[in-house]
């Protein structure tokens, strides 16, 4: 077999693997001819792709846009397609999606900003039963901050398939706009509202009413993640999450705040993180939640009075092989420069990372 006959057969071999993701964006070299290539008539790769990763720029012009609905409609395989950009993912997209690809996950990563392809329409949303993973940026100004929590609700409501929720916040300027980077997000929940069951949620900014309703609704019966900044909400979660498995909460001792854990029926946890100053090694929680936990991190850098500070003895640790019968994973942090030490992770016996 001659050189050349070797060197195309390898590639024909390795054509699965190298069209098995198609990533969109204004780096790529003319990423009009790549489109091009795969709409021809005779080409067989579409037939190899299985997720298509969009960074909408100069690049999709209504042009390319076409080609692109194309690409997806040939692509009978595809199993993931992430938008990044604005809150307007293009109804052509979502239509190709929902006729050709309907069991496709779209996962799209949201951001309020002035829209690079050449229109300047304003974000308003989209509804798509496609959609499985939503990342959001909620801007500190407020006009900003209005419209895309009307983007937001708009998805919500017309997105049955959701199952990851990310709420990420901008926290620079805060102060110059004179504007809480705490404040709630009023979803104003109505009874008619078919909002999304959720499987993991990071971050919520609404409100502890709205999460109630949410959560009333059947909204949080699949939860098995849940981060939160402020464990105030947490009462939204009580007796509502049957399948919770784990918790990442940003906590304080002092108000209580950490307590409350013990009157809310947040089960069965098998990973617990815990984050805060002033923070007690908490063997009450462990009381309660510690005969289903496999992973515990507790994050308690140097709190403000030195005199407060709470060192753990090693005898007291001890007791945590009763207390979490199935613990294979703990990371203690109680060091006095406030730095967080990484966590190794282990199979079959304890990390200690006591300082």
């Amino acid at each position: 077999m001659s050189v050349a006959a070797t060197c195309r057969q390898l590639y024909m071999l390795a054509v699965p693997l190298i069209y098995r993701r198609i990533h969109l964006h204004d780096r790529v070299k003319q990423p009009e001819f790549l489109l091009r290539r795969l709409t021809k008539d005779d080409s067989k790769i579409p037939v190899f792709i299985r997720e298509i990763v969009i960074n909408p720029g100069y690049w999709l012009n209504e042009s390319n846009l076409e080609l692109l609905v194309k690409v997806i409609s040939k692509s009978m395989r595809l199993e993931i397609l992430s938008w990044s950009c604005t809150y307007n993912v293009p109804e052509v997209i979502l239509q190709a999606l929902e006729q050709f690809c309907p069991s496709t996950r779209l996962i799209v990563s949201a951001v309020m900003y002035p829209s690079l392809t050449g229109r300047q329409e304003e974000d308003t949303g989209f509804s798509s039963p496609t959609l499985h993973s939503l990342t959001c940026l909620i801007p500190y100004n407020p006009s900003q901050r209005r419209k895309a929590k009307l983007c937001l609700f708009k998805i919500l409501k017309s997105s049955p398939n959701l199952r990851k929720l990310v709420i990420n916040q901008e926290s620079a300027g805060c102060v110059m706009f004179g504007w809480d980077p705490n404040r709630n997000v009023e979803l104003d929940v109505r009874s008619q509202d078919q909002l999304p069951q959720l499987e993991e949620l990071a971050f919520p900014l609404f409100s502890v009413q709205d999460m109630v309703k949410w959560g009333d609704m059947g909204g949080w019966a699949n939860l098995r993640s849940l981060k939160i900044k402020n464990s105030n909400i947490l009462q939204a979660f009580a007796g509502r999450v049957p399948c919770l498995q784990s918790l990442v909460a940003d906590v304080t001792w002092n108000d209580l705040q950490l307590n409350k854990l013990l009157f809310f029926r947040l089960g069965p946890l098998e990973e617990l993180v815990l984050n805060g100053k002033e923070m007690r090694f908490p063997f009450d929680i462990l009381e309660a939640y510690g005969k289903t936990l496999t992973i515990l991190t507790v994050h308690a850098p140097e709190p403000y009075d030195p005199e407060r500070r709470s060192d753990i003895p090693i005898a007291e640790l001890q007791q945590l092989n009763a207390i979490c019968p199935n613990l294979q994973n703990l990371g203690v942090d109680m060091n006095r420069d406030g730095e967080w030490v990484s966590r190794s992770r282990y199979r079959t016996h304890f990390a200690f990372c006591i300082i």
